[in-house]
């Protein structure tokens, strides 16, 4: 495949990488608590790491679902996802935490 037709489909050395976590607290904490919780991730960790993502997340059952966009280097995407993993240990609440690395162009497909 030509260059031009993968980097028009996102392909190969045009990959483009995401990390997908589902986060559920476990911990009684309030919903201003998680709220703040989730704020603090994106200010801290997304922004402070100069990354942008997009999701959402319930008050009610403390649940959230965000996608961070990471780049073209998917040794930092994997280092990124660790990052995540590590800021969520940092606050010594209890969850669970699922993350995966994956294609933004097509999230279907997972990648780890």
């Amino acid at each position: 495949m030509k260059k031009r037709i993968r980097k028009k489909l996102h392909v190969a050395e045009f990959y483009e990488y995401g990390v997908e976590f589902d986060l559920r607290i476990t911990s009684s904490i309030s919903g201003d608590e998680f709220d703040a919780l989730i704020e603090n991730f994106i200010d801290d960790f997304v922004e402070g790491n100069g990354l942008y993502c997009g999701g959402g997340w319930k008050l009610k059952e403390k649940t959230a679902g965000l996608i961070v966009e990471t780049g073209r280097d998917r040794k930092a995407s994997l280092e990124y996802a660790a990052g995540i993993e590590g800021w969520f240990n940092s606050k010594k609440l209890e969850y669970t935490l699922t993350c995966s690395l994956i294609d933004l162009w097509y999230p279907e497909r997972k990648l780890a």
